[in-house]
C-alpha cells in the first residue's frame, strides 16, 4: 500500500445508501473516512460506518473546510443526494458557505455544486469522483 493511500478521504454525504457503501469500499482499501453528514439528509448509520463524522447544516462551508483541515484531509468526493428544495430552503450559510453563495450566478444545484468544489480546491481540497 503505498503513503498516500494512509492519507484519510474526505465524504461529503448526502442522503441514501451510496454515502455507506463509499465508506464500506474506502475503509477495505485501508482509507480513513472522514464524513461530513447533513442533517435532515444523511442516514444516522452513517455515524457506525465512518471514522469520525461532523454533522452540518447546508451551507456550512466553513465548519467543513476545517474539520478536513483539522483531520489532515485532502482529497475528499461528494456521496448521495440533497433534496433540491432544501438547497433553497434550508439552508444555513455561515461566513464562507455565504460568502460562496454570493458568488454563484445561477442558483441550480449543478452550478452550487461546482462552485463548492471549486472552493474545497482553493483550499487545498482535491474533490474526486465517487467512483
Amino acid at each position: 500500500m503505498t503513503e498516500h493511500n494512509q492519507e484519510p478521504i474526505g465524504l461529503i454525504a448526502g442522503g441514501g445508501q451510496f454515502p455507506l457503501l463509499f465508506t464500506e469500499a474506502a475503509r477495505a482499501r485501508g482509507r480513513r473516512v472522514v464524513a461530513i453528514g447533513h442533517v435532515n439528509e444523511t442516514m444516522a448509520a452513517l455515524q457506525e460506518k465512518a471514522d469520525s463524522l461532523l454533522w452540518v447544516k447546508l451551507g456550512q462551508l466553513g465548519k467543513i473546510i476545517k474539520h478536513f483541515h483539522r483531520e489532515g484531509v485532502r482529497e475528499t468526493v461528494f456521496a448521495g443526494t440533497i433534496t433540491k428544495t432544501r438547497i433553497f430552503r434550508d439552508i444555513f450559510p455561515d461566513l464562507k458557505g455565504l460568502a460562496l453563495w454570493n458568488k454563484i450566478d445561477i442558483r441550480q444545484d449543478d452550478a452550487i455544486l461546482r462552485a463548492v468544489a471549486a472552493a474545497l480546491e482553493d483550499e487545498g481540497i482535491g474533490v474526486l469522483p465517487s467512483t
